[in-house]
């Protein structure tokens, strides 16, 4: 990113972080899921009044820019998906108030319509997510790092492969590595104790075992 822009860029990353993120998903809770039933209307109106507060924020600062920073920055790539989320997976946007923003609505259609936003929706495929591998888009899924794919450098999560050191989503499951015989779970077991030196200390700790780590 240019360095004149570099903190209005951190600036609006964090607005997502502290502000769009944590309230869109307190308001989707008590609009689209379980919250729903709670008969208190007032946490629900809480949250909606600070995201219809926080749109009119963003709405602003979007005028005469296409981008939140004035260039495409990773500042758009953390707040436009979230606006998709409150539009289309919580379905709370009409109650945040976006029918009555002027620059937000072009503003989420202009990210949306970018070849590499389009690419990244549609990874993996539709045919491969809502196929036997389950539904990759889900919110339920994890990530999780491969670490240690075995012999083969490669980790099989659901007839597919990725890469040693691969960012991946991952079903709520274990791992199996191909040529190992074994399984993994998501969080890797730390290593057995190691009985207390003589002298009653067991400082410095034992050395991993893990096969990815190195002595």
């Amino acid at each position: 990113m240019p360095e004149d822009k570099r903190y209005e860029v951190l600036q609006w990353l964090m607005f997502q972080m502290c502000g769009l993120g944590p309230m869109f998903g307190q308001l989707g809770y008590f609009h689209h899921f379980s919250g729903k039933e709670i008969e208190d209307p007032r946490p629900k109106e809480r949250y909606r009044a600070e995201v219809a507060r926080l749109l009119k924020v963003l709405d602003g600062a979007l005028q005469d820019r296409n981008w939140i920073a004035g260039d495409y920055s990773i500042a758009d790539i953390a707040i436009a998906p979230w606006l998709r989320s409150l539009r289309d997976f919580y379905k709370a946007a009409e109650i945040g108030g976006w029918t009555d923003l002027q620059n937000a609505p072009a503003y989420l259609d202009r990210f949306l319509a970018c070849p590499a936003v389009q690419r990244g929706l549609n990874s993996p495929s539709r045919e491969l997510s809502h196929g036997r591998g389950g539904n990759f888009l889900r919110p339920d899924f994890i990530f999780a790092k491969i670490l240690n794919p075995g012999p083969a450098n490669r980790a099989t999560v659901r007839g597919g492969e990725l890469r040693r050191g691969a960012i991946c989503r991952l079903w709520r499951g274990p791992v199996r590595f191909p040529g190992s015989g074994q399984r993994q779970s998501r969080r890797p077991a730390l290593p057995a104790r190691q009985p207390a030196a003589a002298g009653g200390t067991d400082w410095p700790p034992p050395q991993s075992n893990r096969p990815w780590q190195k002595d």
